[in-house]
């Protein structure tokens, strides 16, 4: 009895040591903590990287591809409604020589500079590619009469460090539907570079 009465003393002040609360249950070290730190909103789970709606753009709208300008009067692309390309670019680049004539021997050659670039761009234009021969080529017309130089753009680099000019249009008119209607059209362009 007397160890009995020992030991429940023992319990009393054990109970008062590690802070037994009306409940009989003891706090653990984490309900301690939380009683000395603030209360706090517990933060939203974080989305994963691919977890999200992303705005759509061209490309889901089906194949879209830019391919090149020319100012802003053409664009050259491929897409699901629209192809206005060309094909068989050539490119000429040239250098500026003299010749000066020596008497008995052969004449010496100058190099006087880089001359000016040339290209030449054969493009198809057809109704069922989603552009309309007549209206195309009459706004090349415009760009040659009117002598505009713009820079030559492709695979977004440029293919001189100046624009250039059109010099010349040549038409070929293939196909054309009842009422006149221009359905396919071949066109070449002379570009010329300016500086």
């Amino acid at each position: 009895r007397h160890c009995n009465q020992h030991n429940h003393g023992a319990g009393f002040l054990l109970w008062l040591q590690l802070g037994y609360r009306g409940s009989g249950q003891r706090d653990g070290p984490n309900q301690r903590a939380a009683r000395s730190t603030p209360w706090r909103r517990p933060r939203a789970p974080q989305r994963e990287r691919n977890d999200y709606r992303r705005k759509p753009g061209r490309e889901d709208r089906g194949l879209t591809g830019l391919i090149g300008t020319f100012g802003t009067a053409l664009v050259f692309e491929v897409s699901d409604s629209r192809v206005l390309t060309f094909s068989g670019m050539t490119r000429e680049v040239s250098g500026r020589w003299t010749d000066h004539e020596v008497m008995g021997v052969k004449p010496k050659p100058e190099f006087l500079g880089p001359g000016n670039q040339t290209v030449s761009l054969p493009i198809t234009l057809s109704s069922s590619l989603g552009v309309r021969p007549r209206q195309m080529l009459e706004r090349v017309a415009d760009l040659v009469e009117r002598g505009q130089a713009e820079y030559l753009i492709i695979n977004c680099k440029p293919v001189s460090k100046n624009p250039f000019r059109i010099t010349g249009s040549s038409e070929t008119w293939n196909t054309l539907y009842s009422g006149g209607e221009l359905a396919r059209a071949n066109l070449t362009l002379t570009l010329e570079e300016y500086t």
